[in-house]
């Protein structure tokens, strides 16, 4: 066992310095405009408000207020303490989304070893862990909370796992689940919907009494009591969310988005070929299946790769009960998260465009459960048969080279995006030295021209109370207790 775990921490480590190599780029990032959005929102709060008084969007939103359903409070906890922490030191934030990343691909490795053995699950870990898919989520400090959240609900998972094979939910994984759940839950509120049907997976497998189920059902209820009582008491707003289409429209754009997502998990370099990584706003009608490039080698090993691991599945063609209740509830767990997004996104542009169109964050977690489910047909075996050795080794090699590319491509994409914004972040250091050296000034102010170097028009949005909307300046948001009309301003910074 010790061994076990001596390898799993190899594997890890050597993951682990694949993917800081491939994500190191991002350390020199901006903050991307919801970041500096909730930068501008927080400024006039101190630190205790910041870290305990932000626990949902809607009460200090300023910019385009919206998202009243969302209670957040952890999301917010963390991202308050984070402000605290690291204030304009961009690449801290950056850091912090590495490392939930890494936390995450740690426990995914330990299911997936447990599940498939130690091959399969090395590989599968690799692959999840530098694919080009997840880059826009783990480059996104604001919503780095979002990858906390399912690696709490994975190690509420694992226990789980462990709890059916031993068909038996003893007190202490009824609490540590019921914890881990907690935490999950009030991150990000699509959490509550996975631990539901993780009890009712439970309640098919095992015989859970009623205080145990309890336990386990406390995270849900205490999240809809709380927000419950910030809706109606805090916020005052009304029960009415009017969507814009049919049943079975949403039906349909369910099904759509799935495999929309699928196809670009599992050809990124036929998507890469379809739809190029810079042209992100395309119209949703734009995807089609052109010709395959056979030229191209990462559409090869896409290829081996699923054609291996495939076969590899289908030799093995009776799973045990057990094995088939995981994949209903990582299916069921699928489709309830895309569900969401698109009832969520309803209306923002129709539901699915705008999550295809913009939100590519949201492949992350999608994917997260792809991997669970599609590892869950797998079964740990010791002694392989010589086909099964062929295709395993096949997969092994395919995923390795694959990861590989992946992590060449993100680390390209991080690059060239930091080079783009250079200027912004020289801009932000020297906006931050003049507060230092005159910020005690009773009438310190400064002014930054929009087309001054690095000062970008960053979001076009209105302010709450005021419909007309406005195109606000990257320094007009990061500092709006500084920033002042040119007429009014001590200090400003032109363009000669």
């Amino acid at each position: 066992m010790n061994t076990q775990k001596g390898y799993r921490l190899a594997v890890f480590v050597i993951i682990a310095c694949s993917v800081l190599w491939a994500y190191f780029p991002t350390l020199y990032f901006p903050p991307r405009a919801d970041q500096v959005v909730y930068i501008a929102e927080t400024a006039h709060k101190t630190p205790s408000q910041l870290i305990f008084g932000c626990y949902d969007l809607n009460r200090h939103r300023m910019y385009s207020a919206g998202d009243e359903l969302l209670f957040r409070p952890l999301c917010y906890f963390i991202l308050g303490t984070e402000q605290v922490l690291f204030g304009h030191a961009f690449w801290a934030y950056q850091l912090m989304g590495i490392l939930a990343h890494l936390f995450l691909v740690w426990v995914l490795l330990e299911l997936l070893w447990h599940l498939a053995g130690p091959w399969l699950g090395s590989a599968g870990a690799w692959l999840f862990a530098l694919s080009s898919v997840n880059y826009e989520l783990v480059a996104w400090p604001h919503l780095t909370s979002y990858i906390i959240m399912m690696a709490f609900m994975l190690l509420a998972i694992q226990q789980m796992i462990q709890s059916m094979e031993s068909k038996e939910l003893s007190w202490k994984a009824a609490i540590q689940i019921s914890i881990y759940s907690l935490v999950a839950c009030f991150i990000y509120e699509t959490a509550n919907v996975f631990v539901v049907l993780m009890a009712m997976i439970m309640m098919v497998s095992l015989k859970i009494d009623r205080l145990k189920l309890l336990v386990l059902m406390l995270p849900v209820i205490f999240y809809g009591l709380c927000s419950f009582y910030n809706y109606v008491f805090i916020n005052h707003l009304e029960f009415h969310h009017p969507y814009a289409h049919s049943f079975f429209q949403y039906l349909w754009s369910i099904i759509h988005l799935t495999a929309w997502w699928l196809y670009v998990g599992l050809f990124e370099g036929v998507y890469r070929y379809v739809l190029d990584i810079r042209t992100m706003f395309l119209p949703f009608e734009e995807f089609v299946f052109k010709p395959l490039v056979w030229q191209n080698p990462r559409i090869i090993l896409e290829l081996l790769i699923l054609i291996s691991f495939s076969s590899m599945i289908l030799l093995n063609r009776r799973p045990s009960t057990q094995r088939l209740r995981l994949v209903c509830l990582f299916l069921m767990m699928l489709l309830a998260y895309v569900a969401v997004i698109v009832a969520g996104r309803d209306q923002e542009m129709g539901g699915l465009k705008q999550a295809v169109r913009i939100n590519t964050y949201f492949l992350y977690l999608f994917w997260v459960i792809v991997v669970l489910m599609a590892f869950s047909w797998a079964s740990h075996k010791i002694n392989y048969s010589l086909q099964e050795r062929i295709l395993l080794i096949i997969f092994v090699i395919s995923s390795f080279i694959l990861g590989g590319m992946e992590a060449k491509m993100v680390h390209y994409m991080g690059k060239a995006y930091s080079e783009s914004t250079t200027q912004s972040v020289v801009l932000v250091k020297t906006l931050d030295m003049l507060i230092d050296q005159k910020g005690h000034e009773p009438d310190f102010s400064f002014y930054v021209d929009p087309s001054f170097p690095g000062n970008i028009s960053y979001l076009e949005a209105h302010q709450k109370n005021d419909p007309q909307v406005k195109i606000y300046t990257f320094a007009e948001l990061m500092y709006p207790r500084y920033f002042h009309p040119w007429a009014s301003a001590k200090y400003r910074f032109m363009v000669p």
